[in-house]
């Protein structure tokens, strides 16, 4: 496990860092689950339900990133 010190900052631009080093862990993670797939380490059902909360993850993370992006003027997308 992977941890970065940095991430416990605050701000914008720290924050957007830090969910991107999440996302990329959780691309890590569902490669393993792949792995664990093909090699039979795991039963069907259960690594797909896994692997489905990964990609669940990674999409909630990507969301994130795009709210945290800076759009013109410098301010960030309301809701």
């Amino acid at each position: 496990m992977t941890g970065d010190p940095g991430c416990g900052s605050t701000g914008i631009p720290e924050l957007r860092r830090c969910c991107r080093i999440a996302l990329g862990s959780a691309s890590e993670l569902e490669y393993h689950f792949l792995l664990a797939r093909d090699l039979g380490f795991l039963p069907p059902a259960v690594n797909e339900d896994r692997a489905g909360q990964v990609v669940e993850v990674k999409h909630m993370l990507a969301g994130i990133i795009g709210r945290l992006q800076p759009v013109a003027g410098g301010l960030m997308a309301e809701s």
